[in-house]
């Protein structure tokens, strides 16, 4: 398993977690948790293998999803 942590980002109602198993490509959603989280911890994993997470901020508006800039990519290897 893996622990994410991020930062309070100012009005995020909800923080989208994307996981890769590479640093430059094919990231995908893997959970929405709400502002009140600031982290989340990844336990469908491989034991030993590096994964790659983005973390990104989501404020609902009139109807419409406004998503904030991604994070910078982190790793970890999977315990």
């Amino acid at each position: 398993k893996i622990k994410i942590t991020w930062t309070k980002t100012a009005r995020a109602q909800d923080y989208q977690i994307y996981r890769s198993k590479t640093k430059t490509g094919g990231y995908e959603l893997i959970a929405t948790v709400s502002k009140s989280r600031r982290s989340y911890t990844d336990k469908e994993l491989t034991k030993g293998k590096r994964y790659y997470y983005k973390v990104r901020g989501e404020r609902h508006f009139s109807g419409t999803v406004r998503r904030g800039a991604f994070s910078k990519a982190k790793s970890a290897v999977a315990k």
